[in-house]
């Protein structure tokens, strides 16, 4: 399902590239977002890992990449600037992370925090 949204992202958003650059929205491509979920399951394999956090998910790409390589009872949290997007079984809520981060996110503790690089950034 993660697969076929970022596919629809990619073809129906990217046409217009200066309107995403001003509302701050850039898609990681899902190269990436797979070779860093692959990364943080390698040098986690052994360990309780039981927590993870993307403060600046987006569409939620990489944290579906990680579910796809490590079992889902882990707890997956982020948050994203729009309300714009299916939430998936993840706990993704709507803010802007660096002005206002949501509060449950500043109280938790997490095994991991990961972020896709801002691709796209002038």
């Amino acid at each position: 399902m993660g697969e076929i949204y970022m596919y629809l992202i990619e073809t129906f958003v990217s046409d217009n590239i200066t309107k995403k650059q001003k509302s701050g929205e850039f898609f990681t491509p899902p190269s990436v977002s797979e070779l860093l979920s692959q990364i943080i399951c390698h040098k986690t394999k052994n360990k309780n890992i039981t927590k993870i956090y993307d403060p600046f998910c987006g569409s939620g790409s990489l944290l579906l990449k990680i579910i796809n390589h490590i079992n889902n009872n882990k707890d997956f949290s982020g948050q994203k600037y729009k309300n714009d997007i299916p939430y998936y079984n993840l706990k993704i809520e709507n803010g802007d992370t660096l002005l206002f981060p949501h509060q449950s996110h500043l109280e938790q503790k997490y095994n991991i925090i990961i972020a896709n690089p801002p691709f796209g950034t002038p």
